[in-house]
C-alpha cells in the first residue's frame, strides 16, 4: 500500500507548528474515483497551544496567507476543536495506522513537495517523546512510515512522466472532481493520487488527455501536455 500525505501549517520551516495532516491510502493497480479517495483519506486536526509551548514557530507571513483565505476555510484549520490532538498522540495513530494498512519499508510514500511534508514529519518524529505508563521514551525512526529511498515528490514525478520540469499537475476528466474544495487536505491528497493515476495512464498511451477537462486539476496546463503527447505520437 503506498500513500500520499499534506500537512497544512502555520509556517514553512520544518519546526513550524502544523495544523492538520492528510493521509490518502491507495493500491498502485487501482483507479477509484475522487470520492472513494476521499472517504479513503485519514485526517488529524493538531492542537496547537501545545505546539507552541514545545517551541515549534509560527510564521508571520503565513499567518497574513490564511488571513487572505476563505473564512470558512481559514476557520476549518486553525480554529480549534475539541477532537484536537497532541503530537505524541498523532505519532502512536500514526503508527497503529500504517501497522494496519501494511503500509511499511515497500511502500512509496507521496507529497507534492517532499522536503516540505516529509521534513516536517521528520522534525516530529525526532522531537517527540513517546509516554508510556507516565514514563517518556525517545520516538526512533521505526515511527517513520517509509524509508529516504521510497519517499517521492509528485511534482518531480509528473514532470518525468511529460518530460517538462515545468508541467506538475495533470489534466483530469471534466466532473472528475466534483466537490472539490480548495486547500482542503483531504481533497488535496485525493486529487494528487489522481494526479499520479492518470499521469501514469497518459505517459503509457492507454488513455488520450481528454479535451474537457477538469478545471480542478488546473487546466492551464493542458495544452503544453497535450502538445507533447501530440507530438511523441
Amino acid at each position: 500500500m503506498d500513500f500520499v500525505l499534506d500537512f497544512e501549517t502555520l509556517g514553512t520551516g520544518d519546526d513550524c507548528v502544523v495544523l492538520s495532516l492528510a493521509v490518502t491510502p491507495f493500491e498502485r493497480d487501482e483507479l477509484k474515483t475522487f470520492q472513494e479517495y476521499i472517504d479513503d483519506t485519514i485526517y488529524y486536526k493538531f492542537d496547537v497551544e501545545s505546539q507552541v509551548e514545545t517551541g515549534r514557530k509560527i510564521d508571520q507571513k503565513t499567518l497574513e496567507w490564511w488571513d487572505k483565505q476563505d473564512v470558512d476555510v481559514k476557520n476549518a484549520q486553525v480554529k480549534p476543536t475539541n477532537d484536537d490532538i497532541t503530537l505524541r498522540q498523532f505519532l502512536v495513530e500514526f503508527y497503529n495506522m500504517c501497522k494496519e494498512l501494511n503500509i511499511g519499508n515497500k511502500s512509496v510514500g507521496w507529497a507534492r513537495g517532499k522536503e516540505f511534508d516529509f521534513g516536517i514529519l521528520c522534525h516530529i518524529i525526532k522531537t517527540q517523546k513517546y509516554v508510556l505508563n507516565k514514563d517518556e521514551y525517545p520516538i526512533n525512526e521505526i515511527y517513520f512510515p517509509v524509508p529516504f529511498w521510497q519517499r517521492r515528490d509528485i511534482r518531480d514525478y509528473i514532470a518525468g512522466l511529460v518530460v517538462d520540469p515545468n508541467i506538475t499537475k495533470i489534466p483530469l476528466p471534466a466532473e472528475t472532481m466534483n466537490g472539490f474544495e480548495h486547500h482542503n487536505p483531504v481533497h488535496d491528497c485525493a486529487r494528487a493520487v489522481l494526479h499520479i493515476k492518470y499521469g501514469e495512464l497518459y505517459a503509457r498511451g492507454e488513455m488520450d488527455i481528454p479535451d474537457d477537462v477538469d478545471p480542478n486539476s488546473n487546466s492551464h496546463e493542458v495544452k503544453t501536455s497535450k502538445r507533447f503527447t501530440e507530438d511523441a505520437g
